[in-house]
């Protein structure tokens, strides 16, 4: 049996029909301005690795948004009794671990409802992201999202499973909340202006939100950006990666393009290296190639997601199960130091870079839909 070789690639065309690509490209857009514009004071606060919380602009990671497939026969309506005895947000105790995705709940005590949800980023992410808990927000899939991932169980013969979709948002460097916001103080330092990813593994065998090795979709609209993979082996300590040289490759991720990651390359086994040696390593992703400084970029990320959260049915956020947690004084510090004097100053120097750059999208769809006749 032969070595493992890279699996992963991409697509230049996606298999998506023309007239939902359209309609996916425009539900981007449509996030793309409510969270760098129109609600930008509502944007994420992180504390990643460590640091102070902080809004993700000005950590300048890529911003995401989560969305959970709504298993078939359930609703948003809540349940017409109550199926528990208390509630995470009174008691800190969560419905039996048999309670269904989809299924509801409410609490006698203070009568808020929840539902269940397939959730990501809330294993090994929650340490290394840092995302302030109270704002972690899953939303329901909408009607192109599903489109979009029956298409792809159905071409993959019902091999492939799709739960949870994150929208991924990465903007160029003209978007950099530390460089407009300087004449108030704000700084960023050595961290560099656009949004970037860093080489990681979606499954390295810690505790992940995915679990189950399986392959992940990547349907990318808006400005190009350049994924990067590269195989890296255990150094002589057991516990740092290196590089494996001449292995790296670089995806082109432009409009419509479709990148499949498959999770088997993630793991760590023999492989083939350079000029054929053999070399037990593993293949980790990342963007180290900044999207173009007037641009934005999107990507619609579809998983097999089995981690699940409770949620509030009337604001979409993801329940604490009754823990308090860490530096929760400093993550509201930095919240409203950033609704009452960052947001508005971002707002009014980025608004007209954000409307051409959102403007291309639309011409672009506006000729897609010349070129099918409609």
């Amino acid at each position: 049996m032969g070595l493992e070789s890279l699996r992963s690639h991409v697509i230049s065309m996606a298999t998506v029909d023309p007239t939902l690509l359209h309609e996916l490209r425009n539900f981007a857009a449509s996030i793309v301005l409510s969270k760098l514009h129109d609600h930008v004071e509502d944007v994420d606060m992180i504390a990643p690795m460590g640091n102070p919380p902080q809004p993700e602009l000005l950590y300048n990671t890529k911003l995401s948004v989560q969305f959970a497939r709504v298993p078939k026969g359930h609703t948003r309506q809540p349940p017409d009794e109550p199926v528990m005895e208390t509630c995470s947000k009174c008691s800190g105790v969560v419905p039996s671990d048999d309670t269904p995705v989809g299924g509801r709940f409410r609490c006698p005590t203070c009568s808020v409802v929840f539902t269940r949800k397939n959730a990501y980023e809330v294993g090994s992410g929650r340490s290394s992201i840092g995302r302030n808990p109270h704002q972690l927000k899953i939303f329901d899939f909408c009607e192109e999202m599903e489109k979009l991932v029956e298409g792809y169980e159905d071409r993959s013969g019902g091999q492939e499973r799709y739960t949870h979709i994150t929208l991924v948002i990465y903007h160029g460097r003209c978007f950099c909340a530390s460089c407009a916001l300087e004449t108030i103080g704000i700084h960023h330092g050595t961290k560099r202006c656009a949004s970037w990813l860093g080489a990681h593994r979606d499954n390295g065998g810690s505790s992940n939100s995915q679990v189950e090795r399986s392959i992940t979709r990547t349907l990318s609209v808006g400005a190009t950006r350049i994924l990067s993979m590269e195989m890296l082996s255990r150094g002589n300590d057991g516990m740092n990666w290196l590089s494996v040289p001449g292995t790296t490759v670089d995806f082109e991720l432009k409009d419509g393009s479709e990148f499949v990651l498959d999770t088997r390359d993630e793991v760590e086994m023999d492989r083939v290296g350079r000029s054929g040696t053999t070399v037990n390593g593993a293949w980790f992703h990342g963007m180290v190639s900044e999207v173009e400084d007037e641009g934005i970029s999107c990507g619609f990320v579809a998983r097999d997601v089995r981690a699940v959260r409770d949620v509030r049915l009337d604001t979409d956020v993801v329940i604490l199960e009754g823990r308090s947690y860490a530096h929760a004084s400093k993550y509201e510090h930095a919240l409203n130091t950033w609704k009452t004097r960052g947001a508005p100053v971002y707002k009014a120097k980025t608004g007209a870079l954000l409307e051409e750059a959102v403007k291309k999208w639309q011409v672009r769809s506006s000729r897609a839909t010349k070129k099918r006749g409609v």
